[in-house]
């Protein structure tokens, strides 16, 4: 759903799954994370009122789908987050 504040009104845009909606800099389209079925990262058109993928995250690690963002020139960014999915063994000297 999104707002318009110039006619008061909620607008009805489409369904799915969708996580960290990311506005893009000329405010024309949002970049979501779809997660209703095959991940990918997807581009609501605000003008036309459509969703377009962007890039398939079939092959990328689980964990590196925690949150989607935009650079500076408009291009989709993830973080790739290994924190103790791979961590095996930890040895701990104190002083």
């Amino acid at each position: 759903m999104l707002y318009d504040f110039k006619t008061w009104q909620w607008q009805k845009t489409g369904g799915g799954i969708f996580q960290f909606n990311t506005w893009s800099r000329d405010g024309r389209s949002i970049y979501l994370l779809d997660v209703s079925g095959v991940f990918q990262i997807v581009r609501f058109d605000v003008a036309s009122n459509k969703l377009e993928p962007v890039v398939s995250l079939k092959d990328v690690e689980q964990g590196a789908r925690g949150w989607v963002g935009l650079d500076e020139a408009g291009n989709p960014m993830l973080v790739l987050d290994k924190s103790i999915t791979e961590v095996y063994r930890l040895d701990l000297q104190v002083p």
